[in-house]
């Protein structure tokens, strides 16, 4: 009984303090008409973008300053005017790495009533320009992407297209900064649409921007480099020493070998243990384990696949009003079964722990054990996450699909070796690390806990059970407060 009502605060702790699990969905997709033909009309205007940009800027020079719209000019707009000049006078003799610039634009996305509403062009025709065209001085394509309204300024009167911006792909001079691409953007768009303040409605992000570059190694990134490096030689070395030297023998190898040996590692994992030989060991749980880990990588699955691009986004509204959604919904409340695991190994070691010392129990020394098994291998995923996976990943849409801006850690690293990420920032440098900084949490309560439950035992289990309903409650209010909506709408 004692251990029964630790495990359930534990877990049910976590209720509070993981990552919610209320998913609103406002969007509607509305079966009304919505729009002319006229407009639609206007819209395929659009799809040569690249081919109207070239025809509008086609004379532009260097000392065309009045493209600025009155504002003063900077170095870099001048530079940006020259580089366009040669770009447009490139184009007009027909040079091939001009061509390809304008080639990798984007256009209006067929099916766009269907939801699809990003156009990516070609990102590696566009980077990978790079022409002298003076001693010194070199244009390099950089590639953006552009968000536009098109539902507003068309007036589509559609719930989805309201609620969503197109999305295409532009290729400058990488002289150009993304507010000098709208500027130049702003005047094209006026006279394609007729729309008089065009120009203040859409954007380009110069985050989105990139040129083919590639940044030099920092320092902290060689030492990162180095460090994994000699790891995963001792590694190679420790398996074929295990292999070659040590064999079948029943004596196991060296202890540093063993440590860094692939072999010895391998058969720890994966021994067959006779359930007598470790009261420790409760067999029942590794079915949990495994269908809780298989849930969250098929939910994960699907999420990643429906922040990427589609075709027929619009699907996706029919998708959740199924019943197998749910699976996939409702996937982030099997994240609940390993705190439940956590709280449940915590509870039966400790309790036995103390039945042995007869209620003494360092605490201090529990958190520094547990502190120290974790903290030397988060440090290596955020350093592996800040300087090696920017490195690895590239394309339009990396910071969006995979996982978010890497730099992020660079401002709120030690956060996470605290684990208190989850309270003192927005901005976490490894998402899905929320979960160790919970857990982190729920242990340094549960001493004070197990404490009281083993020296009071029934007063301890009732206060137990009080505290879990306050935090019932707690819980419950903060649902109606914030408005949370555990039913997908």
């Amino acid at each position: 009984m004692k251990g029964v009502l630790a495990t359930l605060l534990l877990s049910w702790l976590s209720l509070a303090r993981a990552e919610p699990h209320f998913i609103d969905w406002e969007v509607g997709v509305g079966e009304q008409d919505g729009f002319s033909m006229v407009d639609y009309e206007r819209l395929m205007d659009l799809r040569s973008l690249g081919t109207e940009f070239f025809r509008h800027f086609r004379n532009i020079s260097e000392a065309d300053s009045e493209l600025l719209e009155g504002r003063l000019p900077s170095q870099q707009d001048l530079v940006c005017l020259a580089d366009m000049a040669q770009f447009m006078q490139s184009l007009t003799t027909g040079r091939l790495w001009a061509l390809n610039m304008i080639d990798s634009w984007g256009t209006i996305p067929a099916g766009y009533l269907k939801g699809n509403i990003i156009d990516m062009g070609n990102y590696d025709e566009c980077t990978r320009v790079h022409k002298a065209v003076s001693e010194g001085h070199s244009i390099q394509g950089k590639y953006c992407l552009l968000e536009l309204p098109i539902a507003k300024w068309l007036g589509f009167d559609m719930d989805l297209l309201k609620a969503t911006n197109i999305r295409t792909a532009v290729c400058f001079p990488s002289s150009c900064s993304a507010a000098l691409m709208e500027t130049f953007l702003g005047q094209l768009l006026q006279r394609l649409l007729s729309v008089s303040d065009a120009k203040d409605k859409f954007a380009i992000d110069e985050a989105t921007c990139r040129t083919g570059e590639t940044p030099s190694l920092d320092s902290l990134t060689i030492v990162t480099i180095v460090l994994l490096s000699v790891l995963a030689s001792a590694t190679i070395i420790c398996t074929v020493y295990d292999y070659l030297l040590c064999g079948d023998k029943k004596t196991p190898p060296p202890r540093l070998v063993g440590t860094f040996s692939a072999r010895a590692s391998s058969r720890s994992l994966f021994a067959i243990v006779d359930p007598k030989s470790s009261p420790n060991v409760i067999h029942c749980l590794n079915g949990i384990r495994c269908l809780s880990l298989m849930w969250v990588i098929f939910g994960h699955e699907y999420i990643y696949a429906l922040k990427s691009p589609s075709i027929n986004q619009s699907d996706l509204l029919s998708w959740v009003q199924q019943a197998f959604s749910s699976f996939i919904i409702y996937a982030p409340f099997s994240v609940d079964t390993f705190f439940f695991l956590s709280g449940l190994l915590v509870v039966v070691v400790s309790l036995r722990f103390l039945e042995k010392t007869k209620g003494r129990i360092n605490v201090p020394l529990m958190y520094l054990h547990r502190y120290l098994r974790l903290t030397p291998m988060v440090a290596a995923v955020i350093l592996v996450s800040m300087k090696l996976l920017p490195l690895l990943d590239d394309g339009p849409l990396s910071e969006e699909v995979n996982f978010g801006d890497y730099a992020v850690c660079e401002r709120t690293w030690f956060w996470t070796l605290l684990y208190l990420q989850n309270y003192a920032t927005k901005e976490i440098c490894i998402p899905h690390s929320w979960y160790l900084a919970v857990d982190m949490q729920l242990y340094l309560v549960a001493p004070f806990l197990l404490i009281a439950l083993y020296r009071w035992g029934k007063k301890g289990a009732a206060g137990i059970l009080l505290l879990m309903l306050l935090l019932s409650s707690c819980l419950f209010a903060t649902i109606l407060t914030n408005k949370y909506q555990v039913i997908f709408k």
